[in-house]
């Protein structure tokens, strides 16, 4: 927890050894071929249209709005958290 929260120097926090396969298999599916440097995998349509972004983003630019729901537009919404147990006081 103090790696992860507090100084940041580890990236995940899993709970068990079987979490922690499961994350590290589903980051190293999405590097793609070293041959092609990563970019031989194919995009996976969005989870919604995309001109829907603007619903997602509050009218007042300066109220917090939640990044996962922007971010879940891309590759079907298919996203693996980096740090996400860091920062989460600012």
């Amino acid at each position: 927890m103090v790696h992860c929260e507090i100084s940041g120097v580890t990236d995940h926090r899993m709970a068990n050894d079987a979490e922690c396969l499961a994350r590290i298999r589903s980051i190293m599916a999405k590097t793609g071929t070293r041959r092609h440097a990563g970019f031989d995998r194919e995009s996976r349509p969005p989870r919604f249209d995309a001109a829907e972004i603007a619903s997602l983003l509050p009218a007042d630019r300066t109220k917090p709005y939640d990044m996962h729901e922007v971010l879940s537009i891309i590759d079907g919404g298919d996203l693996d958290e980096y740090k996400a147990g860091y920062g989460r006081t600012m």
